[in-house]
């Protein structure tokens, strides 16, 4: 697969390991969604700032805070 192909890029086929349950193939996935997730996340950002929304986005900092708190 293509991230297989990017993994042997970056380092080396060493790092795909198919005899463990989990390898750095799967931990790929968690990373690129991750980058998405942080990418929709920063757009969404920038564009409440820019339209003066900034109380509404406190409110959702706020929120996420005590979410993650807790």
């Amino acid at each position: 697969m293509f991230r297989e192909y990017l993994i042997e890029i970056i380092a080396n086929s060493d790092y795909i390991n198919t005899t463990h349950i989990f390898n750095s193939s799967d931990a790929f996935l968690v990373v690129f969604a991750v980058i998405v997730f942080n990418f929709l996340s920063l757009v969404f950002i920038y564009s409440l700032v820019a339209s003066e929304n900034q109380s509404r986005l406190l409110k959702i900092n706020i929120i996420v805070t005590i979410f993650n708190i807790v």
